[in-house]
């Protein structure tokens, strides 16, 4: 009968090696790939402007930092547990500015919206300059 020795997998976090056993290796990956979510829904979230995704991506980015900290309060190397605690609190704060980025868009651009939806003028929105698909002097583009 043979006795197998626990598996030992070894994590690079900002470039410490961190050992991870058993339960922790499975934690850990949960918490790298919702650190990853995390981070993809904050830039779209940038991109569309939107509020409800950046909410998604800090409420990940919550989850993945308690996870990490949990992963860290296991390592006996203050190093490793640094490492840990940094990435979560990083990833927590990118989501929380795009929340707050988003938010302020919202907030400034809300009065437009309900203006251009009340009144249906969509070219107030976009500075009023809209193409009529002539050219500057009258005559048309083709033709």
């Amino acid at each position: 009968m043979m006795f197998q020795q626990p598996q030992t997998r070894i994590a690079i976090v900002r470039g410490i090696p961190i050992p991870l056993e058993g339960n922790q290796a499975a934690v850990f990956e949960s918490a790298r790939k919702q650190m990853m979510a995390s981070y993809i829904c904050a830039i779209i979230s940038l991109f569309i402007g939107g509020v409800v995704l950046s909410t998604v991506a800090l409420v990940l980015a919550i989850f993945a930092r308690k996870k990490f900290l949990i992963v860290a309060g296991a390592q006996s190397n203050p190093s490793a547990q640094q490492a840990l605690r940094r990435t979560g609190t990083v990833v927590v704060a990118v989501s929380a500015i795009a929340l707050a980025l988003n938010v302020i868009t919202l907030i400034v651009f809300y009065p437009m919206l309900v203006q251009m939806i009340q009144t249906g003028d969509v070219n107030s929105f976009f500075g009023g300059g809209a193409s009529s698909g002539t050219s500057t002097n009258g005559k048309p583009l083709f033709g």
